[in-house]
């Protein structure tokens, strides 16, 4: 029984010394690819394809505020058919920009889906060169690691990798 404890303990310090010397990587892969030319450039392209809706939503929002406002401030004087007025306005307003923003968030929403699909297998095959041409053992998700030494930061390479990959 005392053998076979001593012959765990060494067995778990050869384990430790290993992972001592086992070489990781961390990679933040949204970083990264929100980093690349390609998502930029789509993220680009979106906003000037969205720039009217987008401002149309933000005119909403200035004319809630001043519904909500004007409500605070005049509504004890107005009529009830004043306030009923101001506020079927109000809420048409507030529908038209919950359905844009939705709108909008789905749009947003499925172009980076798109681009996260198309370069999943460059995001992988980057990974795997990386890991290969530094020598490291592992590579990990950045969420996953609580502490990690900027040298062991591979995000910045993989973001140069995915670049220079058409």
């Amino acid at each position: 029984m005392r053998n076979a404890l001593i012959a765990l303990c060494v067995l778990g310090l050869a384990s430790a010394a290993q992972a001592a010397e086992m070489k990781i990587g961390v990679i933040d892969p949204l970083a990264a690819i929100a980093a690349t030319e390609q998502y930029k450039k789509v993220a680009a392209e979106l906003d000037k394809e969205l720039a009217n809706d987008k401002a149309r939503v933000n005119k909403l929002q200035a004319d809630l505020n001043a519904c909500r406002q004007r409500m605070q401030k005049d509504g004890a004087t107005m009529s009830a058919t004043e306030q009923a007025k101001l506020k079927t306005d109000c809420e048409s307003k507030f529908g038209e920009y919950q359905a844009l923003g939705q709108r909008l968030s789905k749009i947003v929403s499925e172009r980076e889906q798109a681009v996260l699909k198309d370069m999943g297998p460059k995001v992988q095959k980057a990974v795997d060169a990386l890991a290969r041409e530094g020598g490291y053992d592992m590579v990990m998700q950045r969420e996953a690691v609580l502490f990690v030494k900027p040298e062991a930061d591979l995000t910045a390479k993989l973001t140069a990798r995915l670049n220079a990959t058409k």
